[in-house]
């Protein structure tokens, strides 16, 4: 039999080096001198045992529910605790470890990896022990259960203050002021923003426009919160956030608040402008977007990835002609932290026939089709279906750890222990992370039931025969992209080269069967494209 895994809670020795860590989750508790009555419990029982303190870890105004590698304090514990630099960690009670069971349990056992006691001075608990370790985690299921009562009890107090129309909590809107009742009143900068909202009303500016306008006229970024708290923002004003901005109907003078039960309360508040003019402002954004994309219906949309830098390519009208390019490209307009990527911007019109021709080569050629789809399954299943089946794993594990991750960030972030400009920048990251290897996972394509899937595939097949006349006959662009959708599971794009000298291979990724890839260069200008296709599929008619 294997060696049972043991977690140890228990009394530190007298030679031990030991870290005294305090934990409180509110400025409040801070000034209240919480954490002055954890630290003297725990220097008092540190004196009484003569224990040596190699140093005092404190986290101040830190949830509960953030995890230990996650607060500034707890961090540099752990870091000590790999170098070997701890033998024991000394808290006042369980809960100052956290508030939810599985950040106790989890910031235990990352102690235990690095041979590193805990020992609590407000319970005694020895986990070798049946009886200890069902005490510890008894204990650390009834912190969480506190933190669950005190969330529930804040969320209805915080429903009821919002329910007579105070600001209680998120950021306040930008050319706005709370008065000393905590209700919205306009503020200094009131002037500014009722113009932004006139100006596009009127036709003559845009969200992008005025984000950049924003930014030259030096106007803060900072986000200001009920009490005087104010989070650093951005170097410079983005087009999505001028969006929300005029988007939010509290500048028409309605206030709407999430309530903890799922329904919205509204209340009235000062309004900067007037219902028309905000109306007015709704439906100019409307027409702008839709020009946005030269009121054309890009087959392709969100299909395409780049193999650069993961992002999407989007629809583009750029002089009269219709691109898809790397979203990276288009971003960097409203945010120059955006990393510039290096793809080939590719006419749509031509990336839209490649594809719809290999659409077509498989609608028309079903007997084909399915041998090959038949040969591609087999192939999976007599050799390299493991280290697929594995890759595919390995995929998952990684995309799952960057959601958690940006997760993680973005509640550091409402937990006021990160900036809004920091959070941005790992949420971007995760976020380009997760799209580049979801285009992995989705080229790796499916290794289960195949038989299932090539009698899927050909009923498929034979629905799509009886549509293609018609849908090329009426032109119907709609049909077209279902059809697209049903046989494509993704398109990939490598760039290499640079200027005018850029080529591109664009890799067609079919729901079932090999890749097919598409070359493209430019012998004498960017619009000049040749294109050669190779692979399993054949284009023409």
């Amino acid at each position: 039999m294997g060696r049972r895994r043991e977690v140890v809670v228990s009394a530190a020795q007298p030679t031990a080096r030991v870290a005294l860590y305090a934990r409180v989750s509110t400025d409040e508790q801070r000034t209240k001198g919480t954490v002055e009555t954890q630290l003297s419990k725990v220097r008092g029982r540190a004196v009484l045992e003569e224990w040596h303190v190699a140093g005092e870890y404190i986290d101040d105004g830190i949830s509960g529910a953030v995890p230990l590698a996650a607060r500034p304090a707890g961090r540099r514990l752990l870091e000590d605790a790999r170098a070997g630099r701890l033998d024991t960690v000394v808290i006042y009670r369980l809960d100052r470890l956290g508030r939810k069971l599985q950040v106790i349990v989890d910031a235990q056992a990352e102690l235990e990896r690095c041979g590193v006691r805990l020992h609590s001075t407000g319970e005694s608990i020895d986990t070798s022990t049946p009886a200890g370790r069902m005490i510890f985690h008894v204990l650390a299921s009834v912190a969480e259960m506190e933190r669950d009562v005190i969330y529930e009890r804040t969320n209805g107090g915080r429903d009821r203050v919002a329910e007579t129309g105070r600001w209680v909590t998120g950021p306040i809107p930008p050319g706005y002021d709370l008065d000393e009742r905590g209700y919205l009143t306009p503020g200094a900068d009131a002037d500014l923003w009722a113009g932004i909202f006139g100006r596009i009303a009127h036709g003559g500016s845009s969200a992008k426009a005025e984000a950049q306008r924003l930014t030259a006229l030096s106007v803060s970024t900072d986000a200001r919160y009920p009490g005087g708290k104010v989070t650093s923002g951005a170097a410079v004003w983005r087009s999505s956030r001028v969006l929300d901005i005029l988007h939010s109907p509290v500048y028409k003078g309605t206030r709407d608040f999430g309530l903890s039960d799922g329904t919205v309360s509204s209340t009235p508040c000062a309004p900067l402008v007037d219902e028309q003019t905000w109306d007015r402002v709704q439906a100019r954004l409307s027409e702008n977007s839709a020009l946005n994309g030269g009121g054309r219906d890009y087959l392709l949309r969100g299909l395409v990835r780049c193999a650069g830098c993961g992002r999407t390519f989007t629809g583009w009208p750029h002089t009269n002609t219709h691109y898809y390019r790397c979203h990276a490209q288009s971003a960097r307009y409203s945010d120059p932290t955006i990393a510039p990527c290096n793809a080939r911007m590719l006419p749509a019109t031509d990336m839209e026939r490649v594809v719809w021709e290999q659409c077509r080569w498989i609608v028309l050629h079903p007997e084909e089709a399915l041998a090959d789809a038949q040969k591609y399954l087999r192939d999976q299943a007599a050799g390299p279906r493991t280290d697929t089946v594995a890759e595919q794993e390995n995929l998952r594990l990684q995309i799952a750890n960057w959601q958690l991750r940006e997760s993680r960030q973005k509640e550091m972030c409402r937990a006021g222990i990160a900036s809004v400009a920091e959070t941005a920048t790992v949420v971007r990251e995760a976020q380009g992370h997760v799209a580049t290897l979801e285009a992995g996972l989705a080229a790796l394509g499916s290794v289960n039931q195949p038989a299932a899937q090539v009698l899927e595939f050909a009923v498929d097949l034979g629905l799509l025969a009886n549509r293609l006349d018609d849908v090329e006959r009426l032109g119907d662009r709609q049909a077209q992209r279902q059809i697209i959708e049903c046989l494509v599971a993704g398109i990939r794009v490598t760039t290499t080269g640079d200027g005018h000298h850029k080529e591109a291979l664009v890799q067609i990724i079919p729901n079932l069967g090999e890749p097919v890839t598409a070359s493209v260069s430019a012998p004498a200008s960017p619009d000049e494209l040749v294109w050669s296709t190779s692979g399993t599929r054949r284009s023409g008619r």
